[in-house]
């Protein structure tokens, strides 16, 4: 009987080992792989096999994915010495966005028909058209070409600083590390969007890579313009991460009012652009700011402005609690004008009404410039017997 068992278990398990897992199938192999590139230009990919594996003359293929995307690219590579292997990806317009990390790894084909992976590798695809200094300090890393350890530090600081100033905006989730890079000017900023297929803003911030890009040129604006564009590409960020990568997109005027409101100083022309279009009648309707800012400067400005404003208003108004329930009545896809009513009670163009009433009717630039009149007319009354008595003095002794 005991015989019986053991035949019957060797012919269980003889199959079995019969089909052992083609080559491929097992640990990854184990290969020596390099990623260079020209930033805008191309990726060169470099493998070297070990010498039991190139005997075999396998196929080899590169695979590489760049953060943000969805596809993956392959390409066979070309061997240029034994067990030595290369292939130069050329990079058109938006196949990479800059400074995203690219995954790449090594596919073997054998004649027998087996296949086999490397294990694998990252590289970051920075701008290296430039030798970057680096300073970091959780969730922060700030990276700069132009400049001393006192211009890093700056721009840390203020990170930090913007950072903690969001919390009473926004309750916040733990963050993963941001990239900042300071380039040293505008013209850099956009030569480095415009090679990747991007269109070129003073500043711009990539949420889903955790990438932020300024310009901030030398001079006696820059520790203004530190203050102006990490904290407003800080909040795009920070309400990307907070609503999650499925959430309907927020209205232009709150996206673009929170991160206004988040600079260290707020425009100091806002205000009076704000009241002179008021008396002007000319105030752009907030409805009209819901998809996207008008394209001409002047019209841009005033939607900034307006934007700044009504969100503080809202803030000032309806506190943290209100701008959390706001963003998520946004995030759930309600549209412009319904979702203030589910929220705070109001729709848009009552909250709008609202706004007007207390922030540009009622203001004390308003005040000061119904009362203009008047007080020319104050003026004119003080100022002409002064004039006579400048002009005809009494005589002395009188």
């Amino acid at each position: 009987m005991k015989r019986v068992l053991w035949l019957l278990l060797l012919v269980v398990l003889c199959p079995l080992r019969g089909q052992a897992a083609p080559l491929g199938q097992d640990a990854p192999i184990e290969i020596q792989g390099e990623a260079s590139y020209t930033f805008g230009s191309q990726i060169a990919f470099r493998a070297t096999l070990p010498p039991e594996i190139a005997a075999q003359s396998p196929q080899v293929f590169v695979f590489w994915q760049a953060q943000g995307q969805i596809a993956t690219n392959q390409a066979e590579m070309l061997p240029v010495t034994d067990g030595e292997y290369q292939h130069q990806a050329p990079l058109a317009a938006g196949a990479i966005r800059p400074f995203a990390e690219v995954r790449y790894w090594f596919r073997l084909r054998f004649p027998d028909g087996s296949s086999q992976e490397s294990v694998p590798q990252t590289f970051r695809y920075a701008d290296n058209r430039y030798q970057w200094q680096t300073l970091e300090s959780a969730p922060f890393q700030v990276h700069w070409y132009e400049g001393d350890l006192d211009f890093g530090q700056a721009l840390l600081d203020e990170a930090q600083r913007a950072l903690q100033a969001s919390r009473n905006w926004l309750s916040l989730p733990p963050q993963d590390t941001i990239h900042i890079y300071a380039y040293a000017s505008a013209s850099e900023v956009q030569s480095a969007l415009q090679l990747s297929g991007y269109n070129w803003v003073a500043g711009h911030a990539d949420p889903a890579l955790n990438v932020i890009l300024v310009a901030l040129p030398p001079g006696i604006d820059q520790r203004y313009e530190i203050g102006r564009q990490i904290p407003h590409e800080l909040m795009h960020i920070l309400l990307y991460h907070k609503l999650g990568p499925d959430a309907a997109p927020l209205p232009a005027w709150l996206d673009e009012g929170l991160a206004s409101n988040a600079e260290h100083i707020v425009n100091p022309d806002y205000a009076w652009l704000l009241q002179d279009t008021y008396a002007r009648d000319a105030l752009l309707p907030l409805s009209d700011l819901c998809a996207a800012f008008p394209r001409d400067a002047a019209s841009a400005l005033l939607s900034y402005a307006e934007a700044q404003s009504f969100t503080a208003y809202l803030h000032a108004q309806y506190g943290r609690s209100g701008m959390e329930a706001l963003l998520n009545a946004y995030a759930d896809g309600l549209a412009c004008e319904r979702a203030p009513q589910v929220a705070l009670g109001k729709s848009l163009s009552q909250l709008e009404r609202a706004w007007i009433q207390t922030e540009l009717a009622h203001s004390i630039w308003a005040t000061l410039r119904e009362m203009y009149p008047y007080l020319l007319l104050l003026g004119v009354i003080i100022l002409v017997p002064l004039l006579a008595l400048w002009r005809y003095p009494p005589p002395e002794g009188a």
